[in-house]
């Protein structure tokens, strides 16, 4: 004799916790979906703010981008990569 599964209910404590679980989630997606029009595209940072760049890498993003030609063309792709795939009809000029 198989018994039925247990009616689920937003009240108990699964569905809080379910919930609690949906609202993280929708608000990383909000965060992730904001960072990359809201990403400054210039030379002066690599990935994050130009301070944190400078503590990460030890020096100024301007510097590391204008020494290693790996380093630019990286940036570039990925600055490319990140705008195309998060944001349809993304600006490619400025870059």
């Amino acid at each position: 004799m198989t018994s039925a599964a247990p009616e689920f209910r937003w009240g108990s404590a699964l569905g809080v916790s379910v919930g609690l679980f949906l609202a993280i989630a929708a608000l990383w997606l909000f965060v992730g979906a904001l960072s990359v029009p809201l990403h400054n595209g210039d030379a002066r940072t690599m990935f994050a703010t130009p301070r944190t760049d400078s503590r990460y890498f030890g020096r100024e993003s301007r510097e590391l981008i204008a020494a290693d030609p790996v380093v630019s063309k990286y940036r570039t792709l990925w600055i490319r990569w990140s705008r195309a795939s998060c944001c349809s009809g993304a600006r490619w000029s400025g870059l």
